[in-house]
């Protein structure tokens, strides 16, 4: 049910890959957006945990709401690149990369 296939290991890999070439805002944020999730699916999320979504060193938001937001911008044919971009710097500032 994913927009972008990761259901194989192979799959998972081509969005996480780093490519030479310039890549979309949408396929940055799913790159962070599978990481994330691997993040969590690997216990270094709890599903309620506060994560700090703005770089100030303080837990401020779940990482469940955190998710959920980043995918519907995801999933939002309306979402811009600035939009996109606003979702994956959160999510790069709580995956540590």
């Amino acid at each position: 049910s994913e927009v972008r296939n990761a259901a194989t290991v192979a799959a998972a890999f081509d969005v996480l890959k780093v490519s030479q070439k310039v890549e979309t805002a949408i396929e940055q944020l799913d790159r962070q957006l599978l990481t994330a999730w691997l993040n969590f699916a690997n216990g270094a999320f709890d599903y309620t945990e506060l994560v700090d979504t703005d770089g100030n060193g303080s837990a401020d938001t779940q990482f469940a709401t955190v998710m959920a937001t980043a995918e519907a911008t995801r999933l939002n044919p309306a979402s811009t690149d600035a939009q996109l971009r606003a979702q994956r710097d959160i999510l790069q500032r709580i995956n540590g990369n």
